[in-house]
């Protein structure tokens, strides 16, 4: 009965802590949609194409929040305590141009300015790893960078690391360092320690 109790409170505790991270990453594409659908509403948009193209955004916005919603309904998973990634081949430059599309007109409407650097090759670069879960903490840092950055700018950078290195039982030729810059107010060093931890 003590042990049932035990993993009981565990399971309570694993679904509390999940949630309550969760809705953190909710509020990233609802923002998103009430964003674009509000320039559509005001008529902030030149003309009929980049009309499309703001209901377009709000619509994978609101893709990116079903995503969501379905791993918090999973309650197996947050049972378990984990999040299963599928991992699979991801197009660096198209998950990038995703973000560009998405962050440009919420980053340049505040007067920063937003750049992209990829390393420079022709070859296209494929990462091996979840798309979803990549767009969502790439979203969170830029989205961060914006909320605290209030003049000059913010810069996503890619570095390709062509040192052998081993995952998942397997050996790849390399790895892709991507940064996320900006000119903001930045963390004081006596709060830096806590950056990665729960909040």
């Amino acid at each position: 009965l003590r042990e049932a109790k035990q993993q009981a409170e565990e399971a309570s505790r694993l679904k509390s802590d999940f949630l309550a991270n969760t809705s953190h990453e909710l509020r990233t594409p609802l923002n998103g949609m009430i964003g674009f659908l509000r320039l559509v509403l005001d008529d902030m948009a030149d003309n009929e194409e980049e009309r499309k193209e703001f209901i377009q955004e709000s619509h994978n916005s609101a893709i990116h929040l079903l995503n969501l919603i379905n791993d918090v309904l999973d309650i197996a998973k947050i049972e378990a305590g984990k999040m299963d990634l599928e991992m699979s081949a991801v197009s660096l430059q198209e998950l990038l141009a995703v973000l560009d599309k998405f962050l440009r007109p919420q980053i340049e409407q505040r007067g920063l300015d937003f750049q992209i650097e990829l390393p420079a090759t022709l070859d296209e670069i494929k990462l091996y790893g979840n798309y979803q879960r990549l767009k969502q903490v790439l979203l969170n840092l830029v989205g961060n960078a914006n909320k605290f950055t209030h003049e000059g700018s913010i810069t996503i950078s890619v570095e390709i690391q062509p040192k052998p290195f081993t995952f998942g039982e397997q050996t790849w030729p390399g790895q892709v360092k991507i940064s996320v810059a900006d000119t903001g107010i930045g963390v004081s060093l006596e709060k830096q320690d806590r950056l990665f931890q729960t909040f």
